[in-house]
């Protein structure tokens, strides 16, 4: 008795373990199939990004791109027909004109060029040490007509030697269309304020404009590619909606973050980090 006893235990003992066995490995199961759960998640996500990226770039070059051909078409036709009943006022203008409407076609092409080579990849990050002064001079200098035909005042206050490590190129992008931003959005004879300021291991550089505003519910809108969000600005200037989209991309390249900080009537404060060099002094 005492023996069929004990080989009961070990039966027992032995389907237990066979047991815990079973459901070690149900258990690896299902943690692999929670993972491949998650991976199918990320890859829906991925693919619904890239579903939208490939809208938002048809829908550019249908719409947003033509808009700017148009005009040049049209103010190129006027002069090559009527330039002999024009006066030199009026031909003036006309030139002024086209000339706008180029720069408008560069200037989305350059950005559409830059987007669609981050979305295949194409876009290396190349960190040297930049003096930031020098960049937002050069910003400046490339939007300085349309603040002279707004009567917008543009103030640097970035100091000499504002030392960052960053890629040279992709900054220089960022700056441009967060100033061209803010010009679209000032009201005549307004104020755009950059300034750049050193904590700890980064550059903090902001971009102050003091415009229309943005109401609260659109501002999570912002630097998103699929919500299409555009602003006509204060002259009635039209938008792409990838400026700020791709602002948001080059920064995360140069391991920085971008916010905005604004109210409706009130202006906008659009920030970026960016890193410090090591062994750089702080400015006084």
């Amino acid at each position: 008795m005492k023996e069929q006893g004990q080989v009961l235990e070990n039966l027992v003992s032995e389907r237990s373990t066979q047991l815990v066995e079973k459901a070690k490995e149900l258990q690896i199961v299902n943690n692999k199939l929670t993972e491949l759960n998650i991976h199918l998640r990320e890859s829906e996500d991925s693919l619904k990004k890239l579903n939208a990226s490939k809208d938002k770039f048809f829908s550019i070059i249908a719409h947003d791109l033509k808009s700017p051909f148009n005009s040049l078409l049209g103010f190129s036709k006027l002069l090559a027909e009527n330039m002999s009943e024009y006066s030199r006022e009026e031909i003036n203008d006309s030139i002024i004109s086209v000339n706008n409407s180029a720069k408008k076609v560069y200037n989305l092409l350059e950005n559409l060029l830059t987007w669609s080579r981050i979305q295949i990849g194409g876009m290396n990050f190349h960190a040297e040490n930049v003096d930031l002064k020098e960049l937002v001079q050069e910003s400046i200098a490339l939007l300085e007509d349309i603040a002279i035909q707004k009567n917008i005042t543009i103030i640097d206050t970035v100091k000499s030697n504002t030392i960052a490590r960053i890629d040279k190129n992709m900054i220089d992008t960022v700056l441009r269309n967060l100033l061209a931003n803010a010009l679209k959005f000032s009201n005549l004879s307004g104020k755009i304020i950059i300034s750049a300021h050193q904590e700890n291991e980064i550059v903090k550089i902001c971009v102050e404009d003091n415009g229309v505003g943005i109401a609260s519910e659109d501002i999570s809108k912002l630097f998103r590619i699929d919500i299409h969000h555009t602003t006509e600005g204060t002259q009635n200037e039209r938008g792409t909606g990838v400026g700020l989209v791709l602002c948001k991309e080059l920064v995360e390249k140069n391991n920085g973050e971008i916010w905005v900080e604004s109210e409706p009537g009130k202006g906008s404060k659009f920030f970026f980090t960016v890193n410090k060099p090591e062994h750089v002094p702080e400015l006084n």
